[in-house]
């Protein structure tokens, strides 16, 4: 009996450091769920096993939606002769299936700051393009058709990532009885959740405003209106 009694208070004892671990991890999630817009925050997963599942999955659709902008991105680059992007983006789409929902931080920094520095190339090509060959607006225009449903899906992900945050934040700290999975998340969505948002809204943008400089060079790009509703809540 007095062995069960402190093999309970063991137990208790790791329970609240860990309890006071994550709450210092999710310090600043109710700020950071409120400042993210977008989403419909407040429709509540039921427990950390819930949130869990849903940003694991979440994890996977951007890693998938990251992994086909990529590729459509290295489309582009290649239609205006910039080789040696295309070639580096495809890398980083196959780095993305590989990774899949297990990307960390740092594998999301390293795709957010090549996917920056590639688009600005492109963009700059774009723009100093004078005339583009036929060749070039079809290939382009092709591109433009496959880009938009991946950006439009890209900041539904955004959303549903958004609404996990902020569920999570209602729920305190998880107990171990909520599995390896439920901590792990717990330690995860502050950090990667908006990293994720933004990644995905500045893509949109960046996207956007892409469509609209092949237009200027006379390149058929789809219609993006959709987009402009959905981007108004993450203004």
């Amino acid at each position: 009996m007095e062995r069960r009694k402190f093999l309970g208070a063991v137990t208790a004892f790791a329970g609240a450091t860990f309890s006071a671990q994550a709450l210092g991890a999710f310090g600043g999630l109710d700020k950071i769920g409120g400042a993210l817009g977008g989403g419909n925050g407040g429709a509540g997963a039921a427990s950390w096993k819930d949130i869990a599942k849903s940003f694991g999955e979440a994890k996977a659709s951007f890693a998938a939606t990251a992994q086909e902008q990529a590729l459509i991105a290295a489309d582009i680059a290649d239609a205006l002769d910039l080789k040696s992007e295309a070639e580096a983006l495809r890398g980083e789409a196959g780095n993305l299936a590989e990774k899949g929902d297990a990307m960390g931080s740092g594998d999301l920094k390293a795709v957010a700051e090549n996917s920056a520095s590639t688009q600005a190339l492109i963009e700059a090509k774009l723009q100093e393009s004078e005339a583009l060959t036929d060749e070039q607006k079809a290939a382009l225009g092709k591109a433009a058709a496959d880009y938009m449903p991946t950006l439009i899906s890209g900041v539904s992900v955004a959303m549903a990532v958004k609404d996990t945050v902020q569920n999570a934040s209602g729920l305190g700290a998880p107990g171990f009885r909520d599995g390896r999975a439920a901590i792990s998340a717990a330690k995860d969505i502050p950090v990667l959740g908006p990293k994720i948002i933004k990644f995905l809204i500045d893509s949109a943008k960046t996207g956007k405003s892409l469509m609209s400089l092949m237009k200027t060079k006379g390149v058929a790009t789809p219609d993006d209106s959709e987009m402009d509703s959905q981007l108004a809540g993450f203004a």
